[in-house]
Parts: structure tokens; C-alpha cells; sequence
């Protein structure tokens, strides 16, 4: 359930070995899905999902690997620590600390629901966020995305966030409590995907019909404040007809966007779309292309301007992919 791949695409025989076998062995990794997965500056691997134990030793729900696949034992130690239910979402904070946020109502033991911030070294509660009597938010929490300020946008499928209606969508002060001067909330299911632009703007995708009162098919982007960016997808742009999963921005400032979607603004585009800062349609991207074949649910952008996509696909522009995963040039061309 999780691999390293060389900079071709082949996999990095290096991850994942048990250096105690002499055979060259893998390590067995974790025994469930692996739903979210960041790198911490010093290498090391953080990873969350479903799992009960990662290289057959108990970890619930939540653990941290070194460089090569094996397991950080000294993070979260205790067979007890972890969560109740799964871990969507992991964002590392600029001073170590360790947001994570999912389905759960329990971190070590201690009631945390559905978000909770974590020592960077050893995994131990961090008690000052959330603490006080807040509550958190009162259903999933899918997302993530720590500010330059250090304040902390999170979404997902809540309706409430420590007791006050913030539909979707909310920002957070340092400490957990509710940041009063953010106005975005969303009408609609979830959010997926948050991407804060250079300039603070905010960029949210997921599965919804309004941001800040106004109609947006499932992507839009708000002003620092949360209050709806009108200059973005302004109608009759309609955005996307279906379920938006990731979002990356381009150094242009063009948004790529992808999820389970087959028509953008009015127009055929099949699961993955390249829009201009206004949110009009690039039409450079995929041109004259067919794009992959089934839905998108992940995209990263490499700093050479290349484009990872993953999900359930087989074909990307009628060429056979393998196993879900695949690199586009700039102009969508595998």
C-alpha cells in the first residue's frame, strides 16, 4: 500500500527492504489503506488511513516511517497511541508540530474529534490546541492547509466547528478556537481540496453548489477574508458538474483541477482541467486530447512544471497507463 518510485517511474528498490533479511525481503507495511502521506523535512514519512499495524507492529491508524520504509518506533511507542477511526488528512506546521484530521473522536486516548495537533518528534497530544472545551468540528474533516500566518484552513463534510455553524469550511487561530473573521462557508456536502495562492487568496474544490451565498459548481476561490473572489468563475462560468478531489496551483497562477467531473463551465472535459487565473478554460491543456479515462483523485505539479495524476484510470489520451499513475508535460501530453 505505499512505494517509492524513481524519477522514471521505476520503483525505488531501496524502500520498503528489510535490511535484517538477507534474501531482500519487503517489509509488509501497513495492513489497511493508506489515505493521506506527508514528508517532514528531516525525510521522515508520516503517514494515516485505515491501518492497524504498519511492518506487523501496532499502529493505529497513524504512523511515521524513516527515509526507507521502516518504522519510526519512536513515534507514537505506546501499542495504546493512535486513533479510534481513520486519518484523512496530515499537514506538518513550519514548527514541527502535526496537524491530522479524519473520522476520529480519540488521539492517545484522549477525546479529540475529528482534529488534533501532535508533537513532531514523538507524536505525544499536543493539549493546548483544542483543549478549553472546544469541540472541533461535528463530522469528517478531509483537509488541511496550514497559512504563511500560521493559521489553519481545514474542510470536509462538517456542518459545525466547536459548537458554531461553519458549513464545509473554516479557518482556525493557533490554539484550535475558531478565527470569527473568516466568512467562508459553503452549500453543499464537502470540501476536498484548499490551495492558498501567493497572494492569500483561497482555493477550494470538492462537492458543492454555493461558496459565500453565491452559486459555484464545485470549485471556487475567496479572498483572504473567506467572502467569495467574484473575478473567479464568474457567470455564466459554471464550474465543474460533479465532484472536485484535488487542486494544484501553477507557478502562471493557472489552477489545475481534477476529480470525477465530464464537463467544466459548459464544455466536455473529462476528469482532469487546466483554467486561467479567471477560471475560464485553458485551452492549451489537453488540447484535442480525450485525458485519462476515469476519474482523478490525486495531482501533484514537480518543480520542472511536469504533472503527477493517480487514480482508477487505465488510458490517458487513448495510450495504457499502468497501475493508476501517470506524468504529464505542461500541455497534457503523457
Amino acid at each position: 500500500r505505499i512505494a517509492r518510485l524513481n524519477e522514471d517511474g521505476s520503483v525505488d528498490p531501496t524502500f520498503m527492504v528489510d535490511s535484517a533479511s538477507t534474501s531482500g525481503a519487503l517489509l509488509s507495511g501497513p495492513d489497511g489503506r493508506i489515505e493521506s502521506i506527508a514528508v517532514q523535512p528531516d525525510g521522515k514519512i508520516l503517514i494515516g488511513g485505515f491501518f492497524g499495524k504498519v511492518n506487523n507492529v501496532v499502529r493505529k491508524r497513524l504512523a511515521r516511517l524513516n527515509a526507507d520504509g521502516t518504522l519510526d518506533e519512536g513515534f507514537l511507542p505506546n501499542t495504546t497511541d493512535g486513533t479510534n477511526a481513520a486519518v484523512e488528512a496530515i499537514a506538518v506546521q513550519p514548527d514541527g508540530k502535526i496537524l491530522i484530521g479524519g473520522f476520529f473522536t480519540s488521539v492517545n486516548g484522549t477525546t479529540r474529534n475529528r482534529l488534533a495537533r501532535i508533537d513532531g518528534d514523538t507524536g505525544a497530544l499536543d493539549t493546548g490546541f483544542l483543549g478549553g472545551g472546544l469541540t472541533g468540528p461535528d463530522n469528517v474533516l478531509s483537509t488541511i492547509t496550514v497559512q504563511p500566518d500560521g493559521k489553519i484552513l481545514v474542510g470536509g463534510g462538517f456542518s459545525l466547528v466547536n459548537g458554531r455553524v461553519q458549513q464545509g469550511l473554516a479557518r482556525l487561530n493557533d490554539d484550535g478556537s475558531t478565527d470569527l473573521s473568516f466568512k467562508g462557508s459553503i452549500g453543499g456536502s464537502t470540501i476536498q481540496s484548499i490551495v492558498v495562492q501567493p497572494d492569500g487568496k483561497i482555493l477550494i474544490g470538492g462537492l458543492f453548489t454555493s461558496a459565500d451565498g453565491t452559486a459555484r459548481g464545485n470549485i471556487a476561490r475567496l479572498n483572504q477574508d473567506g467572502t467569495l473572489d467574484d473575478t473567479f468563475l464568474k457567470a455564466p462560468l459554471a464550474g465543474t458538474d460533479s465532484y472536485v478531489s484535488a487542486i494544484a496551483l501553477q507557478t502562471d497562477g493557472k489552477v489545475l483541477v481534477s476529480g470525477r467531473f465530464n464537463n467544466v463551465n459548459g464544455t466536455g472535459r473529462n476528469y482532469l482541467v487546466r483554467l486561467n487565473d479567471d477560471g475560464t478554460l485553458d485551452d492549451t491543456f489537453l488540447k484535442a486530447m480525450d485525458g485519462p479515462d476515469k476519474q482523478v483523485e490525486s495531482l501533484a505539479l514537480q518543480r520542472d512544471g511536469k504533472i503527477l495524476i493517480g487514480g482508477p484510470f487505465g488510458k490517458v489520451n487513448g495510450s495504457s497507463v499502468d497501475g493508476g499513475v501517470a506524468r504529464l508535460s505542461s500541455d497534457g501530453t503523457i
